[in-house]
């Protein structure tokens, strides 16, 4: 019987089978399948294609390119040029600063700015590390001192800021266009809290600069001979103040693929604030009520420079503008014939025939707080309706620098080192004005209800509120001895302005309202001493947080 032959396919057998004859693929077929795979590559390389150049166009900031340049140049000169008349700087608008840089390896370098006044030449220096001021007379050294971290710009964050910069296609609020960076960025960074918009050419050199307070030219010097001489001034030994660069850390692989898709998708727009504010609600008529220190009575004046400054200038809200003329070297704030005064002024301002005073702005300045509060609270006037208080630097609860001259006088005195704030801190011997100012923790029970009515006054009208807590605050003469004074009141508070501690200026009024944002602070947290705050020394150049006549002009 013949046997069964054996069918298991071997291994090669499906390859010759009739269904797999049917399954290959015909030439046709291959032809359109390589076309799909070459079509989808090519769409896959034009993708690619796409996000490098959206990454080097519109997102790549180049700034180790900038960081290089800027640190490979002999010297850097910026002209900066103020945007509205509360930054002037010895009378003038415009100043040249020079940037040297120290080495090739990090970012670090001196600087030089000299303003020239009708006087006087003022100087700043910072070399290595160390920041000073000068004054000159034709030539001669006339005086000087050294400059504390918070006066001089936060340099550490250059490096960082310019790291952090983003590409932006547009911006509102300057003149800076495109068209102004042919070939180049506009790159948009923060930098002490304010914002700026620079143009960094196609050799990643910045050419210029815009914020909402300066406009801003940059010129790379290629000769250390275009330099000023950066002479330690009159032998000056000074602290070291200027912190090591920051670097900002690398950005992730998702935080640049975000961007890359942000600006594929969207034109990037970047907005600069207005350098000067109009007035948000309908003009009144102010009255300004200055502190203690005054000599004389007089009539309500028109301006009055010595103790305001030119805020006469900036108050937008102010239909008519009147400063009181109060004598509060010997009367202190409880006294009722200065209280009778400034009700009469106060009426006289708002046009009432009454005891009451409305429709008006009052702005109150260290005890002119107190006079105008201890005035209502013993109803010698009273508060109406429509009446926008600007409380500023407002000992509400004394201060211990009172008691500090109390003791000095008993000692001897001040010395001549501090005779330049004298109308300030006070004279020896102690007038009442300056007793009257004592802290309420260290006065008897009858004083410290007037305080505590004073107080309740206050925290029930008040508007807007302003409160310094720098005594080194903007570069000024008088900054030295607030920062002696400063430290010798030994303050309950940490925060004060030389002269007032945060806590006594804000007894009453609710803290997490205040901001350092001098654009749209509500109450306005400056890092600013007591002289500062009467609008005297103007703006800071730098920082939204040292800008009180902006504050001013913004916040009503």
């Amino acid at each position: 019987m013949a046997s069964t032959p054996i069918t298991t396919p071997g291994p090669y057998a499906t390859v010759f089978s009739p269904q797999a004859e049917q399954t290959t693929p015909k030439p046709r077929r291959r032809m359109k399948i390589v076309i799909v795979v070459v079509a989808l590559c090519g769409a896959i390389l034009i993708s690619i294609g796409a996000v490098v150049y959206t990454f080097q166009t519109k997102v790549n900031n180049h700034s180790n390119e900038i960081l290089s340049n800027i640190q490979h140049t002999p010297g850097l000169r910026f002209t900066v040029t103020a945007k509205r008349q509360g930054l002037t700087f010895n009378g003038k608008s415009s100043a040249q600063i020079y940037v040297i840089p120290k080495t090739q390896d990090q970012f670090e370098f001196d600087a030089f700015l000299a303003q020239e006044g009708p006087e006087v030449t003022e100087q700043y220096l910072i070399k290595d590390g160390r920041a000073y001021w000068s004054v000159w007379k034709e030539d001669n050294f006339v005086q000087g001192g050294c400059l504390s971290e918070e006066q001089i710009p936060p340099f550490e964050l250059m490096e960082s800021s310019l790291t952090s910069a983003n590409v932006v296609d547009y911006v509102n609020g300057t003149s800076i266009t495109a068209s102004d960076c042919p070939n180049g960025k506009l790159l948009y960074l923060k930098f002490a809290g304010e914002s700026y918009v620079f143009c960094n050419s196609n050799q990643n050199k910045l050419t210029h600069a815009s914020s909402s307070d300066l406009d801003i030219t940059v010129e790379y010097l290629t000769e250390p001979s275009f330099l000023p001489a950066m002479d330690i001034p009159g032998n000056l030994t000074c602290d070291v103040v200027v912190p090591a660069s920051i670097p900002s850390p690398k950005a992730t692989l998702m935080q640049t693929s975000n961007e890359i898709y942000s600006a594929w998708t969207t034109s990037r727009t970047a907005t600069l604030r207005k350098s000067s504010c109009a007035c948000k609600s309908t003009p009144k008529p102010c009255l300004f009520v200055h502190g203690v220190g005054q000599a004389t009575n007089g009539p309500l004046l028109n301006t009055f420079k010595d103790s305001w400054g030119e805020i006469h200038d900036h108050a937008p809200c102010c239909s008519s503008i009147k400063f009181a003329q109060f004598e509060t070297t010997k009367r202190g704030w409880a006294n009722d014939e200065l209280q009778q005064q400034f009700c009469s002024a106060a009426l006289q301002v708002s046009g009432s025939n009454s005891k009451e005073f409305s429709n008006m702005i009052l702005v109150t300045y260290s005890m002119g707080n107190l006079i105008a509060s201890a005035a209502a609270a013993t109803n010698k006037c009273t508060f109406g309706n429509d009446v926008t208080w600007v409380s500023i630097a407002g000992p509400m609860q004394g201060s211990k620098t009172a008691n500090l001259l109390q003791e000095k006088c008993i000692a001897g005195g001040w010395g001549a080192g501090l005779k330049s704030i004298l109308s300030t801190v006070g004279f020896c011997p102690v007038t009442d004005a300056y007793l009257s100012l004592k802290h309420q923790t260290t006065v008897d029970g009858t004083m410290k209800a007037k305080f505590q009515a004073a107080q309740a006054i206050r925290s029930k009208y008040v508007s807007h509120l302003m409160c310094g807590t720098s005594s080194n605050g903007l570069v000024s003469f008088s900054a030295a001895g607030l920062v002696a004074v400063g430290k010798m009141s030994n303050h309950d508070d940490p925060m004060y302005d030389g002269v007032v501690d945060l806590s006594s200026c804000t007894v009453g009024v609710d803290r997490s309202r205040m901001g350092t944002d001098a654009d749209s602070s509500y109450h306005y947290e400056a890092s600013i001493n007591h002289l500062d705050a009467s609008f005297r020394h103007g703006d800071g150049w730098w920082g939204s947080n040292r800008k009180p006549i902006k504050w001013f002009e913004c916040a009503l």
